[in-house]
C-alpha cells in the first residue's frame, strides 16, 4: 500500500509538472543528440532554458529529465525509480539507517560519470533530504522538523 501511495505521488508529480510546459522547439544540436541517445522515448516535452536545454520524456517506463548545453552535450539525467529499484548495498544502508522510517521522492541522477540517489526520509518529528550513493554511503543534505 506504501509503496502505491508513494508511486501515485510521483507519478503526479511529474504529471503535474509537465502538464504546464508550453511547446518549444529545441536548439538543432540538441534536438540531434537527443534523439541519438534516447531514440525510443515517448511523450517528450522540452522547456525553454536561456543557458541550457531540458527535456522531461517517459524512457523505458521511466519518467526521465535530461539536461543538455547548447551545443549539444549531454549534462546529466535524472529519473524516478522505486526503493525497489535501488542497488541492494544502498537499500540496506538506508533501512538499517531509519529504520520504521517512511521513503519518497526518489530520484536516480546520472551527471559526469557519477551516479547517485536523492530520497526524503520521513519520521515521526522530522524529514530528511538524503545523498546515497550505489554502494551505500550516506549524507543528509536537509532537515526538517515537522
Amino acid at each position: 500500500m506504501k509503496k502505491s501511495i508513494i508511486g501515485l505521488v510521483v507519478v503526479t508529480g511529474f504529471a503535474t509538472m509537465t502538464a504546464f510546459t508550453r511547446r518549444v522547439d529545441p536548439n538543432p544540436n540538441v534536438l540531434h543528440a537527443f534523439q541519438s541517445q534516447f531514440r525510443d522515448a515517448t511523450n517528450v516535452k522540452w522547456q525553454d532554458r536561456s543557458e541550457f536545454a531540458k527535456v522531461h520524456f517517459i524512457f523505458n517506463g521511466s519518467q526521465v529529465e535530461a539536461y543538455y548545453e547548447l551545443n549539444g552535450e549531454l549534462i546529466g539525467t535524472a529519473r524516478t525509480i522505486l526503493f525497489n529499484q535501488l542497488p541492494l548495498a544502498a537499500s540496506k544502508a538506508v533501512q538499517n539507517r531509519f529504520p520504521q522510517s517512511a521513503f519518497y521522492d526518489l530520484t536516480e541522477y546520472a551527471k559526469e560519470g557519477e551516479l547517485f540517489y536523492m530520497l526524503t526520509v520521513e519520521q515521526e518529528s522530522r524529514k530528511l533530504r538524503v545523498k546515497l550513493s550505489p554502494a551505500g554511503d550516506l549524507t543528509v543534505e536537509k532537515r526538517t522538523v515537522l
